[in-house]
């Protein structure tokens, strides 16, 4: 028999999309899975909707809990589930039919504990998954080479949680860390390495919907600003002790990057937070004497112009990057 894998979906005031979402759970082509619906919280109609497909399908199991956050829910749904593998699908995203069965199939061939896939931006209700890729192609990466691609530039399909179908086991020893945003760029590296092989695929079968309510068009808060410092220093120090210097060095100016990117957003949005600004600038400052490496071009004068006036990338740079981030990230 085919093994039980766990979908675990954190709700939290989603009474607008939660239908998409599990509609697209249900009509999966592998049949063995339970869907854990776990209610975090929600003040609209979301725990309803949650108990009346409970009760519509014998596979869907619901657990309600005070709000704790999207890293509390999923862990909550690890608690309780009986699947050999997991999976974690938002609440206001969707899926392709054959999300569960081709990661599952990969997991296998490849004997892998994680398998991933591609996903798409989107803010349409449905998409032709099948027309976003060309060719299909699938391949096996050691945990190594994992480590080094969650230090590039665009490490988004590498740090995100819910492109991903993972062996149980892993997280015997493991949660997700509560009461911060960011929780996938500060864990999920740890996960990838816990693997022995991580099995590999382009399809492009998670829909990330683009709601006006997604963290990424909320506005930068406090939370969100402490949260992706503290995981980027999490990040560096987990890269210093794996004892590898090349990765150490690319990691550090992968920080330092992103060290950059969350000063300008917090002058944007959070002018008043000059003190934790400041602490950011001179925590930047003091890492820049650590790097060894040859920096690239764009990086090096990237570096140098927010050394000397962070004001320049503020006003000028940010902007610029954020244009050619959106034609970069085109939402279909």
């Amino acid at each position: 028999m085919e093994d039980l894998i766990s979908i675990i979906v954190p709700v939290y005031n989603a009474e607008k999309y939660l239908g998409r979402c599990i509609k697209s759970l249900v009509m999966q082509t592998y049949a063995n899975i339970e869907i854990i619906l776990v209610n975090d919280g929600s003040s609209d109609q979301s725990k309803q909707l949650c108990e009346a497909y409970a009760g519509k399908y014998d596979n869907i199991v619901l657990m309600d809990k005070e709000n704790g956050g999207a890293a509390s829910a999923r862990n909550r749904g690890i608690d309780i589930a009986k699947g050999e593998y997991l999976a974690f699908v938002d609440a206001d995203d969707y899926v392709q039919e054959t999300f569960i069965e081709r990661l599952y199939y990969l997991c296998k061939k490849y004997n892998s504990e994680i398998a991933i896939c591609d996903f798409e931006w989107t803010d349409k209700d449905n998409i032709n998954f099948k027309s976003l890729v060309a060719e299909e192609k699938e391949w096996v990466n050691t945990p190594m080479e994992m480590m080094f691609r969650c230090c590039n530039k665009n490490k988004i399909k590498e740090t995100i949680i819910w492109n991903k179908l993972y062996k149980k086991e892993l997280f015997e020893d493991f949660r997700y860390p509560e009461g911060m945003t960011y929780e996938d760029l500060a864990a999920t590296h740890k996960i990838l390495y816990k693997a022995t092989s991580i099995a590999e695929c382009n399809n492009k079968m998670y829909a990330y919907f683009m709601s006006g309510d997604s963290v990424t068009r909320k506005k930068y808060n406090l939370l969100n600003f402490n949260s992706e410092n503290r995981a980027q220093n999490e990040r560096l120090e987990f890269f210093e002790k794996l004892g590898n210097e090349e990765l150490f060095q690319k990691a550090l100016v992968s920080v330092q990057r992103n060290r950059i990117a969350n000063y300008c957003k917090a002058a944007i949005d959070m002018p008043e937070c000059v003190a934790q600004r400041q602490e950011l600038l001179r925590k930047y400052r003091e890492d820049c004497k650590n790097i060894k490496t040859k920096v690239g071009c764009q990086d090096k004068i990237l570096f140098s112009v927010f050394k000397i006036s962070p004001w320049v990338c503020v006003k000028l740079l940010w902007p610029i990057y954020l244009v050619l981030d959106r034609k970069k990230n085109k939402i279909v």
